[in-house]
C-alpha cells in the first residue's frame, strides 16, 4: 500500500483492514478488535470469536484482549523507537517500553490459555508473533515456565494460522 497514499480502504493508511463486498458495495473494515468482532457477526454459532454479550465471559475476552493490544502497542513503540538514528533514541523510554511488554506478557502467561477459535486466542497468537519479528531478544517463551511457548507451538499447528510465505498472492 505503499504507493496509495488515498486508497480509501485505508483513510488513515493504517492496517490491518479487510475490504467488504456487501450488498453491491465494498467497504473497509479496520483495527484488529473490529475486524475480529465483525467476522465475529457472520460466523456460524460454534465459530464465534467472542461469548454473547450477556455472557461475563464477554468482559474477560474483551479484557484479555486489551492486555494484549497494550503489549502489542508498546512493542511496536520500541521498534519505532530503534529504527530511528542512533543519536536520536531514547534508551530510557524504551526500557519503560520494554518493562510493560514484560508485565504485559507475564499477565497474559498467569491467565488460562485461549482455546481456538476465540479472540483472545488471536490477539495472543498475534502477540508472540510480532515478538518473535520485531523484538527477538526479549526471550518471552521463557516467562512462567514456557507456558506461553507451549501454547504458541500449538496454535502454529492450528489450520487457521498462515505464515506470511502461505499467503496465495492476490
Amino acid at each position: 500500500m505503499r504507493n496509495a497514499p488515498n486508497h480509501p480502504a485505508f483513510p488513515t493508511m493504517k492496517v490491518p483492514a479487510l475490504i467488504v463486498n456487501s450488498a453491491g458495495s465494498r467497504r473497509s473494515v479496520f483495527d484488529s478488535s473490529i475486524i475480529l468482532q465483525y467476522l465475529d457477526t457472520i460466523a456460524e454459532p460454534r465459530d464465534r470469536l467472542y461469548p454473547p454479550s450477556s455472557d461475563p465471559g464477554r468482559i474477560e475476552t474483551l479484557n484479555f484482549e486489551a492486555l494484549a493490544d497494550g503489549v502489542l502497542d508498546a512493542a511496536w513503540l520500541i521498534r519505532a523507537e530503534t529504527i530511528r538514528p542512533e543519536g536520536e533514541r531514547s534508551t530510557q523510554w524504551i526500557a519503560g517500553q520494554m518493562n510493560k511488554v514484560r508485565r504485559g506478557i507475564e499477565a497474559l502467561s498467569e491467565l488460562p490459555p485461549p482455546e481456538f477459535p476465540s479472540a483472545k486466542a488471536v490477539a495472543l497468537a498475534c502477540v508472540l508473533w510480532y515478538l518473535n519479528r520485531r523484538l527477538p531478544d526479549f526471550n518471552w517463551r521463557e516467562v512462567q515456565g514456557g507456558k506461553l511457548d507451549a501454547w504458541y507451538k500449538r496454535a502454529l499447528e492450528h489450520p487457521a494460522w498462515v505464515e506470511e510465505g502461505d499467503v496465495p498472492p492476490s
